[in-house]
């Protein structure tokens, strides 16, 4: 075996410290229910889909790790009414968009009514009905919704959410000469997430550009009913009928921008973009922008004034508000290329005192949070008074004991690897066994004798036997006479300078004449059953797993620095052979892997004792696994630990290296008991070779409520689906080997739509090989005719051969990793208890660059709860942080921290003092910078969300960093600002202007 091969981890304790913001909502309250009135547009649209989305503690829409939308969607009746139960939370978004009639699932496709006198698109009359899916995906965000009240959504209402998500209006944008701040007065200032201020001057912002009352509750006239409102009050006509005008000339612009803009994207969204660019100003007359209010005024008027068969009381209102129109065209006119100068109404009466108060006391709060919790001035950062300089101090004092014993440990552990070469030479050589005298590695060696297959070491301080391992421990036969499995038992104490190792097995009883229940020693696995370990040269050796079932490191005996680690320990190498090669070629030398790593353990400041004499005790808890140890090969014999941790590429596959005739596609018809199946068949020679199977569209009865409309006595159109795995037999042939279960989906068989749904997610694009990496395929692609900003695959047929370059090499290293540590440090004060603390984090890693963390550190807990699968501290004086953390997404990163702190007192602005409890979420969305993207999620004909590619490429260049990203932070539910650098500072910038720095 080579020397170091199977060399164990060694424990290092690492203690992490967070330091954050919290705030005292109660997240233990009830929801309560809320029935929200959405009506769409002027009542023009029918039967659209409202989806509605939660505005999260980031003050961001949900979504999910590839940011697509988290909805709940309800269809609007034929006026446009849609009433949406929602969660009682500050701020919600409802969102619109279409989708086609489709008999085959019982869906009503969306229609809507022409506003414009002289005929819409495609020879639409006046007052006539179209279907239409795509153009409407509008929003409205709304603060502090209240049981069943109405909300309009329309294309100002989206031009308000896109400001309200991008800016907030600061009367005094605080500023700091030192720093190379400068402040200012009423500006928008950039933030990218909603606020309650944000919200609300977005929407006054808006109504005030068109001269609106409020764009959100207004109902805005159907132009085609519009005689409709003789009878209303002549104030809420004018707005209403304005309102109306308003939309149908936005109709016209949008039709006439899509059709010289087909692969733009929308008209709403085209204007929102000026909008936020020109921080909340419109271009007042002029072309130089998407559209000018002249232009929107000038078609609203001269549309209204085309209207026949207008009853008198409207016509006076038509004419009140065509002369207004008029009358503000002209002015504008005036300002040809210059932006209006609007500012949104005061917050005061925009949210009401009482609510500014309460925004602006939980900014103070906040502010004063943070700065308790910075470093410097006396603060006692998370935790109390004088613990975080104990703990730090334990930290560097056991980093200090692996410092000093680290060479000893290593000795130590590769003496007990060596021990199973020397058991090993002492049986092939019947009992003669070699001293190794005057041999690097063996000094630990004094004496070996070896009788009955058993090895005594250093006058019996180590002994060594062996038995058939019970590999299969869930079957009835414990005692096994052969296994895959033999276990070199080995026991004892090994010793270097200061530093004692002692190893032993576990037993039923905890006593060692009693059997053993868990060996110790070195686990050595074959090919076949044996019963006895074999000579290497004959048989070879395939995995190895170092057990240490009951372990203790100990030195420095009655020293200031005594420590003492025990507990169990377990490392598994796999063996791979070079898949370049032939198995049985001799030259393919088999290499080690690791595998699997575990260890439950429990470091003390005592030698021989559980918990009566220690002053501080640290338990810990380390799982880990790599998921392509059984595929990888490496380049060393065995991977060392460090190897198992960090990036290790295959140099035989480098990156960029391309593969001829990666993949094989073709078409074609098999024969299923009474049906025939259409299949497409992907075959990959070096990895996964598939079959999708798409049977015959048939009509059958809906008992299972298919398409979800309470009815299981009707008939639906649908076809089946079922992906099957092909092998390749002795004659070449490629073959069904088996199959996925069959998946019923609605609607009628469409396989190049199938096959783009494939396409798009990157099942035939992006394959997987072993021990090499992900190569990237290029097929075909086109602009898809119903949105010319995304790509679709080009029609599929017959079959081909296409070749495949690498992009993302295969790594080896750690994939999944657990780890649990609970602290206790004796304070030497019997009159107080002493707190201890948590720390728990799970991290799953694709690569290194894509990966899942989360983390809980809890301290000062009177109990534990492990029901959200991390360990929580609990109970009262209870402070804590909770870090997530996710990088698989190509469109962004994101993750957040919480942190809680019991009985916080905060100073605030005026000097007083108060006592909350505290809890402050600080959120993380770090944007590719990609441009464009690779993909983004757009809605269907079917109104469902569906991934639009943008480029049909490997790998999209990303340099953003963490300066570009959007890091709002949430104090008592409600977000108050963020976090962010500015003149080369972070600071934590509030939403009232105001900013303390946290950090150079």
């Amino acid at each position: 075996m080579q020397k170091h091969g199977l060399m164990p981890a060694a424990v290092i304790l690492m203690a992490t410290l967070v330091a954050g913001c919290s705030d005292d909502s109660d997240s233990g309250s009830t929801i309560t229910t809320l029935d929200i009135n959405v009506q769409v547009n002027q009542e023009d649209i029918q039967f659209g889909l409202v989806r509605s989305q939660l505005i999260t503690d980031a003050g961001l829409p949900s979504a999910d790790f590839e940011l697509q939308p988290i909805v709940a969607s309800v269809e609007a009746n034929n006026e446009g009414l849609a009433t949406i139960p929602i969660p009682e939370t500050d701020i919600h978004q409802f969102q619109l968009t279409g989708r086609e009639a489709d008999d085959s699932r019982g869906v009503t496709g969306t229609t809507r009514t022409c506003q414009w006198v002289e005929g819409c698109a495609n020879n639409v009359a006046f007052g006539a009905t179209h279907p239409v899916t795509t153009g409407m995906d509008w929003r409205t965000v709304a603060f502090g919704l209240q049981d069943n009240e109405h909300v309009r959504l329309t294309p100002l209402t989206e031009l308000a959410a896109e400001l309200g998500i991008q800016l907030v209006y600061n009367e005094t944008f605080q500023g700091d000469s030192n720093l190379g701040i400068p402040g200012q007065q009423n500006v928008w200032t950039e933030t990218g997430f909603y606020s309650p201020n944000s919200v609300v001057q977005s929407v006054s912002q808006v109504s005030r550009l068109f001269d609106i009352d409020d764009i959100q509750t207004r109902e805005p006239a159907d132009l085609t009913q519009i005689n409709e409102w003789a009878t209303v009050n002549t104030g809420a006509a004018l707005y209403s009928i304005r309102y109306g005008a308003i939309l149908a000339a936005w109709q016209k612009l949008s039709q006439d921008y899509v059709a010289a803009n087909p692969a733009a994207g929308t008209f709403a969204q085209a204007v929102a973009a000026d909008l936020v660019a020109n921080d909340g100003q419109l271009l007042q007359s002029g072309s130089s922008q998407t559209t000018s209010l002249a232009q929107i005024y000038t078609l609203a008027a001269d549309n209204l004034k085309k209207i026949e068969g207008v009853n008198a009381e409207v016509t006076a209102f038509i004419s009140s508000v065509v002369n207004s129109l008029e009358a503000e065209v002209a002015e504008l006119n005036n300002n040809s290329e210059q932006l209006t100068d609007i500012r949104p109404e005061a917050l005061s009466n925009l949210l009401g005192q009482s609510t500014l108060n309460d925004i602006e006391l939980g900014i103070e709060r906040s502010k004063a949070f943070l700065e308790l919790l910075l470093p410097g001035n006396g603060n006692t950062g998370f935790f109390e008074e004088g613990y975080q300089e104990r703990i730090v101090a334990y930290r560097d004092e056991l980093r200090q004991i692996g410092t000093d014993q680290q060479d000893n440990f290593n000795t130590i552990v590769q003496s007990f690897v060596l021990t199973r070469q020397l058991y090993i030479e002492c049986l092939l050589a019947n009992g003669a066994c070699p001293t190794h005298e005057g041999e690097a590695g063996w000094e630990w060696l004094q004496s070996a004798s070896f009788s009955n297959n058993v090895l005594t070491i250093n006058d019996g301080a180590i002994v060594v036997s062996q038995a058939v391992a019970d590999v299969n421990p869930s079957d009835a036969d414990d005692n096994p006479t052969q296994s895959q499995g033999i276990d070199l038992l080995i026991k004892g104490t090994y010793q270097h300078n200061e530093l004692t190792f002692v190893v032993d097995h576990t037993y039923t009883d905890e006593d060692e004449r009693d059997e053993i229940l868990i060996p110790a020693g070195i686990r050595i696995f074959y090919p076949q059953a044996v019963s006895e370990i074999q000579d290497p040269e004959v048989m070879e050796e395939i995995a190895y797993e170092i057990r240490w079932a009951d372990f203790t490191f100990s030195a420095n005996e009655g020293q200031s620095d005594e420590f003492e680690l025990e507990g169990a320990f377990s490392q598994f190498y796999r063996g791979v052979l070079n898949p370049d090669l032939d198995a049985d070629d001799s030259g393919n030398e088999r290499r080690f892997n690791i595998e699997t790593i575990t260890l439950r353990g429990r470091i003390s400041d005592q030698i021989g004792d559980d918990d009566a004499n220690d002053d501080d005790i640290t338990t810990l808890s380390v799982s880990a696994r790599s998921l392509n140890a059984d595929t990888f090969y490496p380049e060393l014999k065995f991977a060392s630990f460090n190897g198992f941790l960090s990036e290790r590429t295959n140099p035989a596959h480098p990156d960029g290296s391309v593969e001829n005739d990666l993949v094989m596609y073709r078409f074609g018809q098999e024969q299923l008991q009474v049906q025939i199946a259409d299949y497409f068949d992907f075959i990959v020679p070096l990895g996964e070779s598939v079959r999708y199977r798409f049977l015959p569209t048939r009509s059958v009865e809906d008992d299972t409520d298919l398409d979800e409309d309470g009815d299981r006595d009707d008939f639906v159109i649908t076809h089946d689906f079922e992906r099957c795995t092909l092998e390749k037999n002795q004659q070449g042939e490629w073959l069904v080997d088996r199959c996925d279960g069959r998946r019923r989906l609605l609607g009628e068989r469409d396989i190049q739509q199938s096959l783009n749904d494939l396409w798009e997610v990157g099942e035939l694009s992006r394959v997987n090989i072993d021990n090499r990496g992900t190569y990237f395929v290029e097929w075909p692609a086109v602009q898809n005719p119903d949105n010319q900003q995304c790509l679709i695959l080009d029609e599929v047929s017959g079959s081909n051969s296409m070749s495949g370059t690498l992009y993302a090499p295969v790594v080896l290293g750690l994939n999944s990793l657990r780890f649990t540590t609970e602290i206790s440090l004796d304070d030497n004060d019997d009159n107080t208890s002493d707190p201890r603390t948590l720390l728990d984090a799970s991290l799953l890693l694709s690569t290194p660059d894509e990966y899942q963390v989360n983390a809980a550190l809890s301290h000062d807990y009177s109990a534990i709860d492990s029901s959200s699968g991390l360990n929580l501290g609990t109970g009262d004086g209870l402070d804590r942080v909770l870090i997530s953390y996710d990088t698989r997404g190509d469109i962004a990163d994101s993750g957040s921290v919480t942190i809680f702190k019991d009985g916080v007192s905060l100073t605030l602005d005026d000097g007083t003092e108060e006592t909350v409890d505290s809890t402050l979420v600080a959120s993380v969305r770090q944007l590719s910078s990609a441009m464009p993207l690779p993909y983004k999620f757009v809605s269907d004909r079917e109104g469902n969300f569906d991934r639009c590619v943008l480029r049909n490429e490997a790998e999209f260049n990303d340099v953003s960093t963490l300066e570009d990203a959007i890091i709002p932070i949430n104090f008592r539910g409600v977000v108050y600002g963020q976090i962010r650098q500015e003149n080369g500072v972070w600071v934590a910038r509030f939403v009232n202007g105001e900013f303390i720095t946290v950090g150079g």
